[in-house]
């Protein structure tokens, strides 16, 4: 029995005029002969605010907006039991005009699925606040998940997800990235980039990454590690022009290597000791190296600090 791939974009594009769908819903039958076994989901949410948490119980990945005013409506549904995807998009603007793509096509074993909608308003930036974007994503199908979000704040809990991939670029939006419990599996990869962006990643132990990489040009970036130690990770941090805060569990294991420290500022508690040129490690990497997270740092113009706590993730 053949296994097929579901690729879906959603894209939210903004222009000048208020233009929307208007009491529009659309039904996709998707001809599977199995369930799906791997779901790419990628959105484009140029301002508001953006949430993300698994989906209470398997069966449905969805996404929701909620206007200004707190009108909800759903953007779209994927039924991975039924194997249907469902779209809908419904304001009552009298004005409203609905500007629409949709391809559906399935090749061998991939189908893709594109939507694209144009939501703008000329007050967007002013009350970018009041514009919600809820992610719901079924925990149990492998998901590879990419968004481009712009000015905003956005907060994304990955906890217990089937999380194989995620590219985020938090454009001006202040971004939290965060785990409670462990990924079900390793993720490849995590790719988060900004601009002037404050972004912290609380955790990411959880995600039993291969490697975590994050750009972040003039803002500011903290991590949080605690000591769940079950993958041996590579964190390859830009700084560029902006700061970074590491906060670790003084229990996790964690080897540090700096470069291009010339014009920069460092602060490493006495804890690290200094293992080889430029590169740092605590006891806990010593005892365990098999589980020893290393975080490979450019600095750039940059500053780099380095905190030690206790009981900052759960231990098992």
């Amino acid at each position: 029995m053949k296994r097929r791939n579901l690729v879906l974009t959603l894209a939210m594009l903004m222009q000048g005029l208020y233009v929307a769908g208007q009491n529009t819903v659309y039904h996709d039958s998707i001809p599977f002969d199995s369930s799906f076994s791997f779901m790419e989901l990628s959105g484009h949410f140029p301002f508001g605010q953006c949430f993300l948490m698994k989906k209470k119980g398997p069966g449905a990945t969805g996404v929701k907006a909620v206007l200004p005013g707190g009108n909800a409506f759903p953007v779209l549904e994927i039924d991975s039991v039924g194997r249907k995807l469902s779209a809908s998009i419904s304001f009552t603007d009298p004005n409203t005009k609905k500007v629409e793509t949709k391809v559906c096509h399935a090749d061998g074993e991939k189908v893709t699925t594109s939507y694209s909608y144009r939501i703008s308003t000329t007050n967007a930036f002013q009350d970018s606040d009041k514009y919600l974007w809820e992610i719901t994503p079924d925990p149990s199908v492998p998901l590879a998940l990419s968004l481009n979000l712009g000015y905003g704040n956005s907060r994304l809990d990955l906890s217990d997800l089937s999380l194989r991939y995620l590219n985020l670029n938090s454009g001006a939006s202040d971004v939290i990235v965060t785990y409670a419990q462990p990924n079900r599996g390793l993720t490849k990869a995590i790719n988060i980039s900004g601009g002037m962006s404050k972004i912290v990643l609380r955790n990411p132990e959880y995600a039993h990454a291969e490697v975590v990489r994050i750009q972040n040009g003039m803002g500011t970036t903290k991590i949080m590690l605690g000591d769940y130690a079950r993958v041996a990770t590579e964190y390859q941090v830009e700084v560029n022009a902006g700061s970074l805060l590491l906060i670790l569990d003084d229990q996790a294991p964690v080897q540090i290597i700096l470069k291009n420290t010339f014009l920069s500022s460092v602060e490493i508690p006495e804890t690290f000791f200094n293992s080889a040129p430029n590169t740092y490690e605590n006891l806990a990497a010593k005892q365990n190296p098999g589980h020893t997270s290393t975080f490979v740092i450019d600095l750039g113009l940059g500053s780099f600090s380095l905190l030690t706590l206790s009981k900052i993730g759960t231990r098992e």
